[in-house]
């Protein structure tokens, strides 16, 4: 399925909500890679806190990541805007650059009210299999990925 994925990403004036709370919960260490980054907000964000940080998106900035190897990944409103079966990828993708000892933060959007194409692309619900870090209902939900 093409879903024009790149379309749905916005242009944010700082960080993401679920980027604040990663922080806050002290859940972002060593190297960082924002998987899917858009626009780079929650790049730029962690640049100004002197944190180490690679980002990647296949639209806004395809860069190879080749087998370089992260400690932190963070995947934020991503998985909403693909398919099943891209998301899974997507998912297979960050397990592949995840230190053995690292966590990744797969963010999805808990406000999609209708799966399906959208005036932007499309969006869809996202339920995981994985640990709940942080839930608001209506909002975002934010699992967590072992390596």
């Amino acid at each position: 399925m093409i879903t024009k994925s790149h379309n749905t990403a916005i242009s944010r004036s700082g960080p993401s909500a679920p980027l604040l709370i990663l922080e806050r919960m002290g859940l972002i260490n060593g190297s960082v890679l924002d998987y899917g980054c858009g626009k780079g907000a929650d790049e730029k964000y962690l640049l100004s806190k002197n944190m180490s940080i690679d980002s990647y998106d296949p639209h806004w900035n395809p860069v190879s990541l080749d087998d370089k190897m992260y400690d932190t990944i963070l995947c934020t409103y991503v998985l909403n805007v693909l398919d099943n079966d891209d998301g899974m990828s997507v998912i297979s993708s960050i397990k592949k650059h995840l230190n053995p000892n690292g966590k990744a933060y797969l963010s999805v959007r808990r406000d999609v009210k209708t799966d399906g194409p959208t005036s932007r692309g499309f969006q869809r619900n996202v339920l995981l299999d994985y640990p709940v870090v942080k839930e608001r209902k209506n909002n975002y939900c934010i699992y967590e990925l072992s390596a």
